[in-house]
């Protein structure tokens, strides 16, 4: 029953967070000072007192909303530092909001809490209002109603100071259609996009990478260095099996029956027969069955047991007796064997420098390929005449819409792209280059798509309350952040984790 009232007691949460845009969340359960108890504050704000059982309230409420949000992601102890320091900063907030709303006069009557009290979903019962519900919350959660109703108090001193100072936020019909246009506005887009850090290893000559390699001792042993765990190798094998399915609860005739037709391949390799075509003829394994068997390199600890016990023992080469597992009867074959160990520099010196050489050739080409196109494009070329004078591929979008991390599918994300493609005219092409990820970027706005106007008016209200929020926000942000300094700076105001060292 208490965690139903618990979960129930959301109106404070909610409220707060609409008015002031996350700068200062309000929790039910964070309370205000406590009546004896732990004399050890961690937080004061103007005389205003918070000790570790106010603390563990409100970490506890912080922690379970975090939990929410994160789902099985959530982890409590890697969570713990940044929730302390949330949880301060809140505690913080809301005490230099509800101070300074007593300073101004601003109140909250008996009536207003008794409203608040009985209307709240988490103590009503079947017929309303329950008063057991409440007194057991209540003792469970703060001991004595005065605790409790004091606390109320002074959250809703916050709540009231914050809805004041919000409400100086204002939004012109201008500033909401600008927001709603500027969401609304549709573009088409091609672009080319050409990579820089990978390039054609297999187009480079054996002279090419070996010129390389010699010139470049100290960029290849860097290399190296950085990406040594790249060349730690464990032992493997690959080998080849035939599988003949059954399974470990199977009945004795059908385990006996497996184990004739797996005899049966088993003699046929014996008299000759390829391994690879029995495998490809009778194998059950449909992983390796098409390739002849063959399950490619693997490691200790990636197979069933009996399995990986007999394969690793062969020799390469050598046929395996019959091999029984949960799956049934293989008959393995090892191709090769590869030690375990580091490779060393010596052994990777001219993949590296293959891969390093690829990757500056690719971006040098890429390079001039761009600045070529850039060049046309200020000659009054558009981008897609330019590439295909150069023989270079041009990508084409659906149509878009601008999005907060400036994502363009296909291209990535990038604010400046996107910005640049719709401030451009229609059948315009930009001279600009524009560096994405591992890629430079040249684009044409092929099409523009205004919104309909009844659409736009429609989209515009919406914008509107958001604005609205975020200028809240905003405002209380500057106010709270102004009342802290200067508390600050009054000696008024101190936060004391340390009291916390056996929270």
């Amino acid at each position: 029953m208490l965690d139903k009232l618990r979960r129930g007691r959301r109106w404070g949460t909610a409220a707060i967070v609409l008015l002031v845009g996350g700068v200062f969340v309000l929790f039910i359960g964070l309370g205000g000072p406590l009546e004896g108890g732990n004399t050890s504050a961690v937080i004061d704000v103007a005389g205003q007192a918070y000790y570790r059982d106010d603390f563990y309230r409100a970490y506890k409420r912080q922690e379970q909303n975090l939990q929410e949000m994160a789902g099985d992601a959530f982890d409590p102890t890697k969570s713990q530092e940044f929730l302390k320091a949330s949880t301060a900063s809140q505690l913080v907030n809301q005490a230099i909001l509800a101070s300074a709303a007593d300073e101004m006069g601003i109140g909250v009557s008996k009536g207003e809490l008794r409203q608040i009290v009985r209307s709240d979903p988490g103590f009503q019962g079947p017929t309303g209002f329950d008063p057991e519900q409440y007194k057991r919350w209540v003792q469970y959660e703060y001991g004595t109603e005065g605790h409790f109703l004091r606390s109320m108090e002074r959250q809703l001193l916050a709540l009231k100071l914050a809805r004041l100072v919000g409400s100086a936020a204002y939004v012109s019909d201008a500033e909401a259609l600008d927001a709603a246009r500027y969401k609304s506005q549709e573009a088409r887009l091609a672009f080319v996009a050409l990579e820089t850090a990978t390039g054609d290893p297999g187009a480079l000559s054996e002279e090419e990478v070996q010129a390389f390699a010699d010139a470049n001792p100290d960029r290849l042993q860097q290399t190296y260095d950085a990406r040594r765990s790249e060349y730690e190798q464990k032992e493997a094998i690959r080998a080849r099996h035939i599988l003949v399915r059954a399974a470990g609860d199977a009945e004795e005739a059908e385990v006996d029956e497996a184990r004739g037709r797996a005899e049966a391949a088993l003699q046929r390799i014996r008299d000759g027969a390829a391994f690879e075509d029995v495998a490809l003829e009778i194998s059950e394994d449909p992983g390796s069955q098409a390739e002849g068997g063959d399950l490619g390199f693997f490691s200790r600890g990636t197979m069933t047991p009996p399995f990986e016990e007999a394969a690793f023992g062969l020799e390469p080469g050598v046929v395996s007796e019959l091999v029984q597992s949960d799956f049934g009867f293989h008959i393995i074959r090892v191709e090769e064997r590869r030690e375990g160990g580091t490779r060393t520099l010596d052994d990777v010196r001219l993949e590296l420098a293959r891969e390093l050489l690829a990757a500056e050739r690719a971006s040098s080409d890429a390079r001039e390929n761009a600045d070529a196109l850039s060049a046309a494009i200020d000659e009054g070329r558009s981008l897609e005449e330019a590439a295909r004078a150069r023989g270079l591929t041009v990508e084409r979008s659906d149509w878009l819409r601008r999005r907060e991390d400036g994502f363009i599918p296909g291209l990535g994300a990038s604010l400046p792209v996107q910005d640049t493609a719709f401030s451009l005219p229609a059948e315009t092409s930009s001279s600009r280059i524009f560096e994405v990820d591992d890629k430079l970027i040249l684009i044409q706005t092929l099409e523009r798509r205004e919104p309909d106007p009844e659409a736009l008016a429609a989209q515009a209200d919406v914008e509107r309350a958001e604005l609205l929020e975020r200028e809240r926000g905003q405002l209380l942000d500057a106010w709270v952040d102004a009342e802290r300094r200067r508390l600050e700076t009054a000696g008024q105001l101190w936060v004391n984790l340390a009291a916390l060292d056996e929270f």
